[in-house]
């Protein structure tokens, strides 16, 4: 923590000489936990507080270019041995430079350590529930009128090793289209190589389309993966395959209410035994929340043991009030391929999700939420995790400087 004050400290004295070109934002969030995801009813609640600090700086010494520093303590409270002792939870968050329409082309530049998205983040995407999720490398945008072409270069893992052996690394291409009326399109390819020694190398192409039609919106998606992956010495060809499609309509009268309805589809794999590997990988994907708040399937396919998941939901979304809105999710959980149980059935039952959220603006920068969570297990976690239902409840409140 004295790391973190003497950080804080030295920004705020730097942005006060340089005032007309420095700007500090910071964030306290503080979530108080109960979590009870253990499907046991003869276990109590696990109930803990985390505290997450931000400060950063905004650098704008002109309009061609900028850069931003933001840094963050991540704890759980009394985590320490002693109130007189303290953790190195001091992380660089981000740290990057822009640069606007680089040479006078219509190209953008970001260079260093920073979050990102592409399209609606279903595999490339900010994660920011626990520490996030940030990325070391660079990306390009090309702009023109009717089309963004967006880069990233990625470094995922250095060993300094000769060769770059072990090293790991992820890239890719992302094409935006702007000039199809009603519609968003993007047309992406993503590179994700885990090691040059051992061969760990797939693709992953497909599209996202969205089109709104006054009140009605709808979402369609689609991934396939190809390249090669190596488990426990075998070498596997990998041939997967994601769709998402979703529908949306905005009602105009009390509560003013927001019906979502849709399905996921991630493929698993049927044969260990063969040399094909079907099972979809979400890669860095924004999955909290997509795929339920309490996380059972936020590392696919580990979470799913190349079952592969579908996920059959609904949605509903009110905001009664400026600053109140309400979230309401169902989420019907099964397997792709078939799983086989103890007592030789066949299942393909997950079980099922039910999320509530509300958020209250108390101040323009001072958020209050409260979020509960249960999830009734289908024949698969009864014989996985246990046979009770499960719980997590928290509050958050959310202090932006």
């Amino acid at each position: 923590m004295k790391k973190f004050l003497l950080i804080f400290s030295l920004i705020f004295n730097v942005s006060q000489i340089f005032s007309q070109a420095y700007k500090i934002n910071g964030e306290i969030r503080f979530r108080v936990n109960s979590d009870g995801k253990d499907f046991s009813s003869e276990t109590g609640l696990n109930n803990f507080t985390e505290l997450r600090s931000r400060v950063g700086i905004d650098f704008t010494p002109s309009s061609a270019f900028s850069a931003f520093i933001q840094f963050q303590d991540n704890r759980i409270l009394g985590s320490e041995k002693s109130t007189t002792e303290g953790t190195k939870e001091v992380d660089l968050k981000e740290a990057y430079g822009f640069v606007k329409n680089l040479f006078g082309m219509p190209v953008d530049w970001k260079f260093g350590r920073f979050t990102t998205q592409s399209a609606n983040s279903r595999f490339l995407g900010r994660s920011d529930w626990q520490a996030g999720r940030t990325f070391d490398g660079t990306s390009l945008i090309i702009k023109t009128q009717p089309v963004n072409f967006n880069f990233y270069a990625f470094q995922l893992n250095e060993n300094s090793k000769a060769d770059d052996l072990g090293d790991s690394y992820f890239s890719g291409i992302s094409t935006d289209f702007k000039s199809i009326p009603n519609f968003e399109v993007s047309v992406f390819v993503f590179n994700e190589l885990l090691s040059k020694f051992l061969g760990n190398n797939s693709y992953t192409t497909g599209f996202y389309s969205k089109g709104k039609f006054g009140q009605f919106i709808s979402e369609i998606e689609g991934a396939y993966q190809f390249g090669n992956k190596k488990i426990a010495s075998r070498d596997f060809d990998v041939a997967a395959y994601f769709f998402a499609m979703n529908a949306s309509l905005k009602f105009d009268f009390a509560l003013y209410p927001t019906l979502n309805a849709g399905l996921d589809f991630v493929g698993g794999d049927k044969n260990a035994a063969d040399r094909k590997y079907n099972s979809f990988n979400t890669l860095y994907g924004t999955k909290h929340g997509l795929f339920g708040y309490m996380d059972y399937f936020s590392n696919i396919p580990n979470d799913t043991k190349n079952l592969g998941l579908i996920d059959y939901h609904v949605k509903l979304i009110a905001k009664p009030f400026e600053e109140i809105n309400f979230y309401l999710a169902f989420h019907k959980f099964n397997s792709h391929i078939k799983y086989t149980l103890l007592n030789s059935s066949k299942t393909n039952d997950f079980g099922i999700e039910t999320d509530f959220l509300a958020n209250y603006i108390y101040q323009q920068k001072l958020t209050f939420s409260i979020g509960l969570s249960f999830f009734s297990p289908g024949e698969i976690f009864k014989e996985w995790k246990g046979k009770d239902n499960s719980f997590y409840g928290y509050f958050i409140t959310t202090m932006n400087l």
